[in-house]
């Protein structure tokens, strides 16, 4: 999700992929199905401008399953399977986990 040619990157992975061998990507939902993320990108592009929300939505770019299989499909991979895994992410407060974010995010995406 965080490279600029996703279907390269793909084709690099396959690449060096052993013979007979499995290549497992993990992918973040799409915002449409996590409600807190949303949120906090809303209030985040209303307070501090699109580019900064922008850099926050890289985890969430491949998060439709059907953008997915067309990715791996263009990249050549006939048969992927695409499997969802549901997990929740604990924060003590709302501050902790926008403050999480920002520092996280915002510094990988080179906005800070």
């Amino acid at each position: 999700m965080f490279f600029a040619d996703r279907r390269q990157a793909i084709h690099e992975m396959l690449r060096v992929l052993a013979p007979g061998g499995w290549l497992a990507v993990v992918i973040w939902d799409s915002l449409d199905n996590i409600p807190a993320y949303a949120a906090e990108l809303a209030l985040l592009e209303q307070m501090a401008g699109r580019q900064a929300a922008d850099a926050l939505r890289a985890p969430f770019v491949l998060g439709n399953r059907k953008d997915l299989a067309k990715l791996f499909s263009e990249a050549g991979v006939a048969s992927a399977q695409i499997a969802t895994h549901q997990g929740t992410a604990q924060f003590p407060n709302i501050q902790t986990m926008v403050e999480a974010d920002l520092r996280g995010w915002l510094s990988v995406m080179g906005y800070c």
